[in-house]
């Protein structure tokens, strides 16, 4: 019995510090999960917090996504970005180092494996530099990046980029009008799609039902107008979408066969969909089976030619065939939408064209390619691949740094076996109906038979249309990650 007892006391003796050592660590995870904590002698500390851009939780600034609405964080860096003076001078004596837009990373590993200095890392499927000091500025990870993701910066400034006012709301310094997907910095599919569906939550409630007036009109649509244009649908919104070209045109300008890079999204009213590394023409059977399963009206072939903010608040959007009236305004036109030209003589006949469609339409032809983007690489290799094409590529530069490495090495091998002919340091003087003229490295003229021309040269930002309706365009600095 006594026994007993001194085992019971024991117990109760042993069970008070264990409860109190427990109640500890119970009061420190709470604190952490509301951004404090403790360091291992137990003093408290705070962990630096922001609120979520899309519900206003608070979220440790480390995080990735908001742990109560699941939005990205990322999503928001370059809308959070400070806006600079895009003249100010960098000091030209600190050592570059990357900068990454982690919104644009799409974690493919690239710059990771050709770093010589180890000084990157792969962090939750995005680039980081976790030891600057390791970073010797080699600049081998720009030169693979394939999103442009990662460029290299001066220690201690960032990255200069100029984009359209837009608020982490998506609305520009004009109230009602807003921007989302390329146009503004979000050109992955995954958070142009996102930004659709999110800024159409962002208008419910602010708006009620006016006869003879669309509640929104949604300009553009590829990834980002579409899901706008879904989640529209989805909340009984009056809406009309109007899109220039066709459905998802700028998916229809990649090359034939171009693989995208997406992953799991969640679109209005369809769910979700897995599209990985899948060819553009699967991609856009994706896209016109959503269409038609959900029944959204999409009214192509109208381009927007002007947007005007009048006295009574509505919007007046002037396409090439009508006007309408709106409460608010979506831009989703992306930036591919206008192509970026040469101004060479020649320039306007009927054969140059700035994408290539379907490149078993051309056999046994002479083809020059202008350009050294993944676009270009991609459209070469594609009319090479027809086997009797005769193709040549002409580009500025000395490398196709810039391009996919696996697109790189591709073309190498169309080279070494003579199914394309590159002129590096090369520029397109002019085009005739029958062969085009290069001015070459040591400043000769070379004459080429031609049937085709595709300058694969970019898009240029709609700018001048955009400062038309009086948004403003700012240069924004986004820090070295």
């Amino acid at each position: 019995m006594d026994s007993l007892l001194i085992f019971v006391i024991a117990i109760v003796f042993m069970g008070i510090p264990i409860h109190l050592h427990l109640k500890k660590l119970r009061k420190q995870s709470t604190h952490v999960s509301s951004g404090t904590g403790s360091t291992g002698a137990g003093i408290k500390v705070s962990l630096p917090t922001v609120s979520c851009s899309q519900c206003n939780t608070p979220v440790t600034k480390s995080a990735i996504f908001c742990s109560k609405c699941g939005t990205p964080l990322a999503m928001y860096d370059l809308k959070k970005a400070p806006i600079v003076d895009p003249n100010l001078p960098e000091d030209e004596t600190a050592p570059l180092k990357p900068a990454i837009d982690v919104g644009s990373c799409i974690g493919c590993g690239s710059c990771v494996s050709v770093c010589p200095d180890n000084a990157l890392a792969l962090v939750n499927h995005k680039a980081v530099l976790p030891d600057p000091a390791l970073c010797t500025g080699a600049a081998k990870c720009a030169s693979v990046c394939p999103t442009g993701a990662l460029v290299l910066v001066r220690l201690g400034s960032g990255r200069k980029v100029q984009v359209p006012f837009v608020q982490e709301n998506f609305e520009t310094n004009i109230p009602g009008l807003y921007i989302v997907g390329e146009l503004g910095g979000m050109a992955l599919i995954k958070h142009a799609v996102n930004e659709g569906r999110m800024v159409i939550d962002k208008l419910l409630g602010k708006i009620a039902p006016k006869e003879g007036v669309f509640d929104t009109i949604i300009v553009g649509a590829g990834p980002a107008g579409l899901s706008a244009a879904l989640s529209a649908k989805k909340h009984n919104l009056n809406a009309l979408t109007i899109e220039a070209e066709e459905l998802a045109s700028t998916i229809r300008k990649y090359p034939r066969n171009k693989f995208v890079m997406a992953e799991p999204l969640e679109i209005p009213l369809y769910g979700n969909l897995w599209v990985q590394d899948t060819s553009k023409e699967a991609l856009l059977d994706v896209w016109k089976t959503i269409v038609q399963n959900t029944g959204v009206a999409i009214q192509e072939h109208t381009r927007c030619v002007n947007i005007v903010k009048q006295s009574d608040g509505h919007f007046a959007v002037k396409t090439d065939t009508d006007v309408f009236s709106a409460q608010t305004v979506i831009l989703a036109v992306g930036k591919r939408g206008t192509p970026r030209k040469l101004g060479v003589p020649g320039e306007e006949l009927s054969k140059v064209t700035y994408q290539l469609i379907d490149a078993t339409e051309y056999h046994d032809t002479d083809v020059l390619i202008v350009g050294g983007g993944d676009s270009a690489l991609e459209a070469a290799m594609a009319l090479s691949n027809q086997g009797s094409n005769r193709v040549t590529m002409s580009y500025r530069k000395n490398s196709f740094a810039g391009a996919m490495a696996r697109n790189r090495e591709a073309l190498d091998q169309a080279v070494a076996k003579k199914r394309i002919e590159v002129l590096y340091e090369s520029n397109l003087v002019r085009i005739t109906d029958t062969d085009v003229v290069l001015r070459l490295k040591d400043g000769s003229e070379r004459t080429v038979p031609n049937r085709f021309t595709f300058l694969m040269l970019g898009g240029e930002s709609p700018n001048e249309f955009l400062k038309q309706m009086g948004v403003d365009i700012v240069t924004r600095m986004l820090p070295v990650v």
